[in-house]
């Protein structure tokens, strides 16, 4: 069972490739390049996947010591790893995933894989490719491939299919399936496709990208905290955290301004700093259950992503690593605190 197992992973593994490679054939952009990660990631997932059973399955605890040396930065470490993982999980299932695992290049990797599985089949027209993804069970895939086709203005896929996807309970797919079908259609107002556009999934799974407490996780990760995330716009001079108070939302600011307000004697406040698109704040609400520590108020029109405690939680709970990669941002982000603190005082 574990080597069905392990061989049907391994050719959705080559599949992904596949996809990928017939992706790099549509002209970049930021849609095309998300999806283009996210199906090299889920490549990546499915071979780490594969180790973690064949570790779990192991009573020896070998395997779980030649996983740790497949995945070692080191060189020799990771040779000896590889040559020793071939020997312990026999020649048919390591001829599939010993060149996954030394990096070979795309098409080395395809060519070999062709020669184990039946691997699906692009021709240069998108079409397709796009029917293909559309019909994966992952709704990352799906909604990513909707956005990049919406993107191009893709319109030879037959409208039934768009339709049905109207119908689905994902409301992510649902709203992607439905500005697609609509693109350019007479009843869509021009001046609410912009908005509708900027709070899709794959906007906010890019406006978290670029966030610096959320940088490298993988796209299924930052889809999932986009999936709870809330819209919030607060005009100028509005309070949206208020020092003392209980709080359990975090914000990240997508356009706009605001700024960090310490109160002092009285009712008399300092600004400490101003944060702009891109950055994020109130994050320490999500680990810990203590009063805000200043008040944020607006400069100006301020439109943010909100994410709360409740919903973090959940999402934590189906994806830990997203816990333990926030963590060591925080961390890291202490220990240069500390050594600004050193240098000022050795100064």
């Amino acid at each position: 069972d574990v080597y069905r197992f392990a061989q049907s992973q391994l050719k959705r593994g080559y599949g992904n490739l596949a996809e990928a490679e017939a992706l790099r054939l549509i002209p970049e952009s930021q849609e095309r390049d998300l999806l283009l990660d996210h199906l090299i990631q889920k490549k990546d997932l499915r071979l780490e996947t594969i180790l973690r059973v064949l570790a779990v399955q192991d009573r020896s605890g070998q395997m779980r010591l030649l996983w740790r040396g497949v995945l070692s930065p080191d060189f020799r470490q990771k040779s000896n790893a590889l040559e020793a993982l071939e020997d312990r999980i026999g020649r048919p299932l390591s001829t599939a995933m010993i060149p996954i695992l030394e990096h070979l290049s795309t098409a080395e990797l395809l060519a070999r894989g062709k020669k184990m599985f039946q691997l699906p089949h692009f021709d240069s027209a998108p079409r397709q490719l796009y029917l293909h993804l559309l019909q994966k069970q992952d709704w990352v895939t799906v909604v990513l491939t909707l956005s990049l086709m919406d993107k191009q203005g893709f319109k030879e896929i037959d409208k039934g299919i768009l339709e049905k996807m109207i119908q689905t309970e994902n409301p992510h797919v649902r709203q992607i399936a439905r500005m697609v079908l609509e693109k350019g259609g007479p009843d869509l107002h021009q001046k609410e496709r912009p908005m509708e556009e900027s709070f899709s999934i794959p906007n906010r799974i890019l406006h978290l990208r670029a966030i610096q407490i959320f940088e490298g996780l993988s796209v299924s990760e930052l889809a999932a905290i986009a999936s709870v995330t809330e819209k919030a716009v607060y005009p100028k001079g509005e309070i949206v955290i208020k020092e003392g108070e209980p709080g359990e939302t975090m914000y990240m600011i997508i356009s706009g301004e605001v700024s960090v307000i310490k109160s002092q004697d009285g009712d008399r406040g300092i600004e400490l700093d101003r944060i702009r698109p891109g950055d994020y704040f109130g994050e320490m609400a999500l680990f810990e259950d203590m009063a805000r520590s200043a008040t944020i108020r607006t400069n100006e029109e301020t439109h943010l992503l909100v994410l709360h405690k409740r919903e973090f939680t959940e999402i934590v709970r189906e994806y830990p690593q997203i816990a333990l990669h926030i963590c060591k941002v925080l961390s890291q982000r202490l220990r240069n605190l500390h050594e600004k603190i050193r240098h000022s005082e050795n100064a």
